[in-house]
């Protein structure tokens, strides 16, 4: 696998990552006006440990992830759904998903600069 496919399926993975994890603060947020409800929380552990090992040059299994990490592990939290907390969840994820798509815009301007060259 080469350098590009390797960041682009990281990418592609934190992407995933970042969209899950808005859905469940999301959900969170929709279910903070329920009696006892608890929020909900994903696992990504398995998952940034692949990107961990991409970044060292060991991208294997990036590409069979990104089909799995719309079904991460989710888990209630054992405290109360916190509305403040939940919402900056899903701003972080926003934050993060945004400057993914930006730096994947700018890995495809480059390999567009390196196939059609300069203008």
């Amino acid at each position: 696998m080469s350098h590009g496919d390797t960041t682009i399926d990281a990418i592609r993975l934190a992407l995933g990552m970042y969209q899950t994890r808005a859905e469940i603060a999301n959900s969170n947020i929709a279910n903070a006006s329920v009696p006892g409800s608890l929020a909900l929380r994903a696992d990504f552990s398995q998952y940034q440990a692949m990107l961990e090992a991409a970044a060292n040059g060991q991208g294997d299994g990036l590409a069979q992830a990104i089909g799995s990490v719309r079904e991460p592990t989710i888990r209630p939290l054992e405290t109360p759904l916190n509305l403040d907390e939940q919402v900056s969840e899903m701003v972080g994820a926003g934050a993060g998903f945004q400057s993914l798509t930006e730096a994947l815009s700018r890995q495809f301007g480059l390999m567009r600069l390196a196939v059609v060259g300069r203008n």
